[in-house]
């Protein structure tokens, strides 16, 4: 971590090469503060953890990405996050019957080779892929586009509850509360 007289410079530094640099009151930043400590501690009565980029158990395949989100929320077993067999399986919201079929096959069998399946939980693909993985005792991770508060779609809250309860994980880089849009 930088100290304040780095930052002093960066900021110096960055003023001198014509970035227009506006400094919020004290006010201004206390407030952030305490709304900050008032989310993070809604999140931890919630069973939701907090991980900062440069902490031991942030996701290091997020590091790999060109833009990683300073900090990612997780409910459930974080630990998966690090295992070393996953895969995406995402599609469409709207599958044939004939591609509904596979994802749930596709899940299933995945789960038997322990490999972590990963999806937005969305409904169609998404869903029938967790859903074979979990009626098979598989693993998976959900990762939301929202708050870790609610589910998305509601339709998959049992879902979500299961994947939970089977040892997974969701994960989201939205902060406590945050609505989808």
């Amino acid at each position: 971590m930088a100290s304040a007289p780095e930052m002093l410079a960066a900021l110096e530094h960055a003023k001198q090469c014509g970035v227009r640099l506006t400094i919020p009151s004290i006010g201004v930043v206390a407030a952030s503060f305490g709304h900050a400590k008032t989310l993070l501690e809604d999140a931890e009565r919630h069973g939701i953890t907090c991980h900062a980029i440069n902490a031991k158990t942030y996701p290091t395949r997020l590091l790999e990405i060109p833009d990683p989100p300073l900090l990612v929320f997780t409910k459930g077993a974080h630990a998966i996050l690090q295992a070393p067999q996953t895969l995406a399986l995402i599609g469409t919201r709207r599958p044939s019957e004939a591609g509904a079929i596979a994802a749930h096959r596709l899940g299933t069998k995945l789960a038997g080779l322990n490999v972590v399946v990963v999806s937005g939980l969305a409904l169609g693909i998404d869903t029938k892929g967790h859903e074979g993985c979990v009626a098979s005792g598989g693993k998976g991770v959900a990762v939301l586009a929202h708050g870790l508060h609610m589910v998305s779609p509601a339709s998959n809250q049992l879902l979500a509850s299961r994947l939970l309860e089977s040892g997974g994980c969701l994960v989201s880089e939205y902060p406590y509360g945050e609505p989808p849009r």
